[in-house]
């Protein structure tokens, strides 16, 4: 499915040709000063082991912890970390190549529904509220988010999901505030996911001030969202 497809408008960021040719040039220039290793790792774990990649490397990896596992991406091997960087037993740095959009399991997400992903997800909204990294749109591929405390949404940040399959879970048993999204900025989209309590019960997203906005968050009796101020209908 083209992106066209899949996000054909969001009310954070206009996603035209124009600015996906500046994306796709950007990335060019990237990777035409890099010297391409042409090989490709199972997982991070193996490149992490391997000490013949040299600095200035391009590799691929076929999952972040398994192959096909939705963690797949190109990574840089620099002696400095850019923001997102793993450090290798080497010594260096595997940079994630990031084109149009961060994907959550190309950073570690596990997506598992028993893992807590709030590190992955909280550090990496962090940076970009920072300015540590770039910001741009934030994609959680299909898979079931386990967190163990509220994800905290700050300012100008669009959180993506691939539809109804895309699913965030607060882990009742490590934390009972009710809330798995605390929307605490201006600006924020929520689009294409759902989510609820491990065991059961509605999902709460609280907002305590600024701009919100929901596209395709379709909630529902058990994995639904029970906003403080309304609840979201079909």
């Amino acid at each position: 499915m083209s992106i066209f497809t899949q996000f054909p408008y969001t009310n954070y960021h206009e996603l035209n040709l124009d600015w996906l040719i500046r994306q796709m040039k950007q990335l060019q220039s990237q990777v035409s000063t890099m010297a391409v290793d042409h090989r490709t790792f199972d997982n991070m774990s193996a490149l992490l082991t391997d000490s013949t990649v040299g600095p200035g490397s391009v590799v691929y990896i076929d999952g972040f912890y398994t192959a096909n596992d939705g963690g797949d991406g190109f990574w840089h091997i620099d002696e400095t970390d850019k923001g997102l960087g793993v450090q290798l037993d080497s010594g260096l740095y595997a940079n994630p190549i990031i084109c149009w959009c961060y994907n959550l399991k190309q950073l570690g997400a596990h997506a598992d529904g028993l893992t807590s992903d709030l590190d992955i997800i909280q550090g990496l909204l962090s940076k970009i509220n920072n300015g540590i990294v770039p910001n741009r749109p934030v994609f959680a591929p299909a898979g079931r988010y386990a967190v163990n405390d509220c994800i905290v949404i700050p300012s100008n940040i669009w959180l993506f999901g691939d539809g109804p399959s895309t699913y965030f879970y607060l882990n009742r048993s490590a934390n009972w505030s009710g809330q798995v999204i605390g929307v605490c900025g201006s600006n924020v989209t929520l689009e294409n996911f759902s989510g609820g309590y491990l065991g059961g019960a509605e999902a709460q997203i609280y907002f305590t001030q600024g701009q919100e906005g929901f596209i395709g968050i379709a909630p529902s009796t058990y994995e639904g969202w029970l906003n403080h101020e309304q609840v979201l209908e079909n």
